[in-house]
């Protein structure tokens, strides 16, 4: 799998998700290092930095700065599949290592076109 210079947006996420359909991925990779920044809805700037465990599985730990100019933290498990069009999905199973230290679920799917927020 190669992740390098792929867009991806949310189709679903648990309630204790800060993310929705306004949050855009810009993922890079290098060999098997994985990282990716982030923004939209309350998130204002968001950085995820990682390894593949296998080819299909990857690992992460997050940050995320909000409107309020609060920072979260937390670390994730990610699984990739192809879909029938050729774009990616990725299946997060995420943990907050602040706060609450809730867990959450969340799928991404690749965007067709670039995209530009401001911070990639």
């Amino acid at each position: 799998m190669n992740l390098n210079n792929k867009y991806f947006k949310p189709l679903s996420s648990s309630k204790n998700s800060d993310t929705d359909d306004s949050t855009v991925f810009h993922y890079r990779q290098n060999d098997d290092i994985v990282w990716a920044t982030y923004s939209g809805n309350n998130i204002r700037f968001g950085t995820l930095v990682g390894s593949f465990i296998s080819n299909q599985r990857f690992k992460f730990n997050y940050q995320q700065i909000d409107n309020e100019n609060i920072i979260k933290t937390g670390k994730c498990v990610s699984d990739i599949s192809v879909l029938n069009d050729g774009r990616l999905k990725i299946i997060e199973n995420w943990e907050w290592t602040c706060g609450g230290f809730t867990k959450g679920k969340s799928s991404l799917l690749q965007l067709k076109t670039k995209y530009n927020n401001g911070y990639n």
